[in-house]
């Protein structure tokens, strides 16, 4: 039965700012929202260790420690009016309902400073109504107000030797774009209480909202009607065009209109599925395949992007490489061999990942990638950290191919394949019998993740374990690259004669 007098706390009111209905399933059915996915826990995470750091710029701050919420806010206000230069956590309370907890609150020259810490590394469109509804709050708590801060991470900071946390955070005054919401936040407030109080479930169709700012929890329940094969997985198409589909009644794919506007990969992808054929352009996979010099590399490399830094030479974010497989191939259908490396936690994996890989890419011949760019980046990086090597790894650039350019050209598709061109969508169309649904670690959020826990220094039998799910789903990527390659070739026709490294 719904609460005669709902409280609103920060993250119930920024719930029910993306959807109402996600606030009453959480409210009144909360079986419905799913567990966090990997990437917005690993988020909460960062920024739960980001927020501790932050706190070591305000000397002198005091935590608000409280068992429920009643005694935090009445902690806050004991600590506001002692003196307390800064306050970490503070809970604000409305008086009507309404309780924002504050990450810092900071005595400034006039009154407080209201400042919210985020991890990222610039102030986004999302912080906004979250700094607007905590400062709503405080202005009716009759808290004194001087200005609303966003501290966030320096993309340009440098890590040399101990973190230099004022050169590592950059705050930015947000107090007018707060200001400039405070209606609108309060409107919504109300409404949310509201609908909280009657308990009645809102009326609210699929929509933009359900993916922005993030994926909503309840994505399950509420998009349990989209059909397979529906507008939703066209490919390169927005998803306000794919709702604008959606909501004129053009549901399937196959229902999508011939002379509908749309880019034109979305085009070939609706024309294609409309079909029900897959598209071979064997000419296309040929010259693909007349631009490869083998022996061929096919290369992965996996990286951490910690937010803040634990390497000299890091800025926060920065993808940094701790393992790589390697998979060669002396002709297209020759048996692969495999390398592979992984760092030690603790020290800059760097060095010796190059200590290995430059050795094992010495001989000439095509580096492949699935998605180039990303490894293209890594490896500049890597040029421009160690200088000393920095000509060697460059020399390797030129020989980089990306084997997602048959697929991205539309030279190959199949229907298994969605609208997705990831490896994760290509190898199991090529290579049925490759799977990773068998491995614990099964994407590259996780490899980072279970790096992240070698680095918290587990027990020797759980480092092992890791150490192994690590370099099992590594060599699965580019085991996969091996057989996509090998897939192409076979659907060319098996006609396009091999370059040799030594023909340059």
């Amino acid at each position: 039965m719904a609460s005669a007098s709902p409280q609103l706390s920060k993250s119930s009111f920024l719930r029910g700012w993306q959807c109402p209905k996600s606030l009453y399933f959480s409210a009144f059915e909360p079986d419905v929202p799913g567990s966090l996915p990997p990437g917005q826990a690993a988020l909460m995470d960062a920024g739960r260790r980001v927020g501790l750091l932050a706190r070591r710029l305000f000397h002198g701050g005091e935590a608000v420690v409280s068992v429920d919420s009643t005694s935090a806010a009445a902690r806050t206000r004991i600590l506001a009016a002692g003196g307390a230069p800064a306050i970490f956590e503070a809970l604000l309370d409305s008086g009507d309902g309404l309780r924002a907890a504050v990450d810092i609150l900071a005595r400034g020259r006039r009154g407080w400073r209201l400042i919210e810490v985020k991890s990222s590394t610039s102030v986004k469109d999302e912080h906004l109504p979250d700094v607007a509804f905590q400062l709503h709050v405080a202005r009716a708590a009759g808290l004194d107000v001087e200005s609303v801060e966003v501290l966030h991470l320096n993309s340009d900071y440098v890590r040399r030797g101990d973190l230099d946390l004022p050169a590592l955070f950059r705050s930015e005054e947000v107090t007018d774009r707060a200001e400039a919401l405070l209606g609108e936040v309060a409107d919504v407030a109300v409404r949310l209480r509201r609908m909280l109080q009657a308990g009645g479930r809102p009326e609210i169709d699929i929509g933009p909202h359900c993916r922005r700012p993030r994926d909503c929890d309840c994505l399950d329940v509420c998009w349990q009607d989209v059909p397979a094969g529906s507008v939703m997985e066209i490919a390169h198409l927005t998803w306000e065009k794919k709702f604008h589909l959606y909501d004129q009644g053009i549901r399937l794919i196959d229902q999508v209109p011939p002379d509908l506007p749309m880019p034109a990969d979305s085009r070939r992808h609706v024309t294609a599925v409309q079909a029900g054929a897959p598209l071979i352009d064997r000419a296309g996979l040929r010259a693909f395949l007349g631009e490869l010099a083998f022996p061929v590399f096919l290369l992965d490399f996996e990286t951490v992007a910690p937010a803040i830094p634990l390497w000299d030479g890091t800025r926060p974010y920065q993808q940094v490489p701790f393992q790589y497989s390697l998979h060669v191939l002396r002709a297209v259908e020759a048996e692969p061999e495999h390398s592979g490396f992984l760092a030690e936690a603790g020290p800059d994996p760097r060095p010796a990942l190059l200590a290995s890989l430059l050795p094992a890419t010495a001989a000439s011949g095509s580096i492949l990638a699935f998605h180039m760019p990303f490894e293209l980046g890594v490896l500049r990086r890597l040029a421009e950290a160690f200088p000393d090597v920095g000509g060697e790894i460059e020399m390797r650039l030129p020989r980089m191919e990306d084997l997602i350019r048959p697929f991205r050209r539309w030279h190959y598709w199949l229907p298994e394949m969605g609208g997705s061109f990831s490896i994760k969508s290509v190898a199991p169309a090529l290579a049925p019998d490759l799977s990773y649904a068998q491995l614990e670690i099964a994407d590259g959020l996780a490899a980072a993740r279970a790096f992240e826990g070698l680095l918290a220094g587990p027990s020797a039998e759980a480092a092992a374990r890791l150490r192994s799910s690590l370099e099992a789903y590594c060599k699965m990527d580019t085991l996969a690259m091996v057989r996509v390659l090998q897939a192409i070739w076979r659907e060319a026709g098996g006609s396009s004669a091999p370059q040799t490294g030594d023909q340059s």
